[in-house]
Parts: structure tokens; sequence; C-alpha cells
């Protein structure tokens, strides 16, 4: 549990969290997720265990609920909003039409191109992306933006769900690293895809506004963390298909 809301560095005055309610999730962390309500602000929030954000039924990376990377080697994508790209990349079409077995299936063929535009957007690599935003993406997830418009280019050069998909798996390969969690948030937002992010540092008892710029490097990664985004913002109708 935090102990302030996204109101308290703005006046000063000191937060009262208590539980409202749980949320049911059917997908997404697929776990209760628990909305508080700061007294004295007057205002209602869902936290969301990192990795994870409104409307997302995937999470951003794949991580454990504390926030700790799960990693073999390399970083793992698979569960995440990228996997129907990199599938893609692969020339793994998703399926198609309902046959013997496949209802209820995770992996229809509409979930895999929505998921792919997805990616592309918060990767910077959406076709109707500005190069400004590219650019403020590339910095945001920490590779040049030449690769961003190369990639682009090419998705323009062969429109299909193959070229997109190895335009993800290109950029992805170089955004690694500990941080790449919190940079990938920070993307999702400054393409448009989702609101600030917030990070609860539970350690050091600090909500940190992962969006805003500041000097100097990220603190070492605190053992558990909670992302804090406000309910105001679940209650605007979801975007289509979820």
């Amino acid at each position: 549990m935090p102990s302030s809301c996204i109101f308290a560095q703005s006046d000063g005055k000191a937060c009262r969290l208590t539980v409202d309610h749980l949320r049911e999730r059917k997908t997404g962390p697929c776990f209760p997720l628990t909305v508080v309500r700061c007294a004295e602000h007057g205002h209602a929030y869902t936290l969301y265990p990192p990795g994870h954000v409104p409307w997302g039924r995937r999470a951003v990376a794949h991580v454990d609920p504390e926030g700790v990377l799960i990693q073999n080697g390399e970083i793992c994508w698979q569960g995440t909003l990228f996997e129907a790209a990199l599938d893609a990349a692969a020339g793994m079409a998703w399926v198609r039409q309902a046959g013997s077995g496949s209802w209820g299936s995770e992996t229809w063929w509409g979930s895999q191109w929505r998921l792919t535009e997805l990616a592309l957007d918060v990767l910077g690599l959406g076709p109707e992306q500005s190069v400004d935003l590219r650019h403020a993406v590339a910095e945001v997830v920490g590779v040049a933006t030449l690769v961003l418009l190369e990639q682009a280019r090419a998705i323009a050069n062969e429109p299909g769900f193959r070229s997109r998909g190895r335009a993800v798996e290109t950029v992805l390969r170089q955004a690694t690293g500990p941080e790449v969690l919190r940079r990938l948030l920070v993307a999702g937002h400054v393409a448009g895809r989702w609101g600030p992010p917030l990070w609860w540092e539970s350690d050091r008892k600090v909500l940190r506004h992962l969006a805003f710029p500041r000097s100097g490097t990220d603190p070492p990664i605190p053992k558990t963390a909670a992302a804090v985004r406000p309910t105001r913002s679940e209650q605007s109708p979801p975007p289509p298909n979820g």
C-alpha cells in the first residue's frame, strides 16, 4: 500500500488512504486489483502491479508482481503485448477462424493484428506517427531515432504483418537493461496509448512520476513497487476492441 496519492506533492497535505474495494480481473494480472481512496483529496485509485496498465489485457514487460524482470539469459516477451508482433516476425499467424478446440483461444488473428499495432505505437513505429514523436519515443526507449525511421520505412515499403513484426523485433533487441519496463511504460504514454505512469517505491516511500524529465540516472530498482494510476481515467470509454 502506498502512503500518498498523486495530489500529495501538489498541496503538501497528508493523505489518508483506505481500501475502497477489490476489482476482479480475468485478463491482465488475472487477480483482483486493489482500489484505494484518499479521504483527504477525495479521489480513488487502482493499484496495478508493475508492468500492467488500465484496459491492458497483457503485460507491457514480463516481470513478476514485485517488478523484477523474469529473465533466462535474455528478456522474455512471451505473454506480453509484444508477443503477437514477435510471432508475426516469425511468420506465425494466429487463429483466423474457429475450429475444433479453438473456442476461447487468446490467439485470434484479430487480436494479433490489434496487439501488433499497439506494439508499433509504443515503440514509435506507427505508420501515422510523426518524426518528432519517433524521436521522443526513441529517446525514452534508449534506441537511435535512425533505427525507428528505418524500420518505419521498411513497413511502408513492405506492408504486412511479417514486416510489422520484424520492425518490433528489431527495436526490442536494442531495448535491454533492468530499466526496460519503466522505459516502455513511459514510451506508451509518450505515444498516447495510456496515461502518465506513476511508480510507488515501497522501500523509499516515494511516488515517482516516471514521465516527468529529470536529471541524473535512475536509482536502483526497489525490491517491491506498485504502478499507480487514477481510477478516473479507467471510467472513460475503453478503446475499440478492448
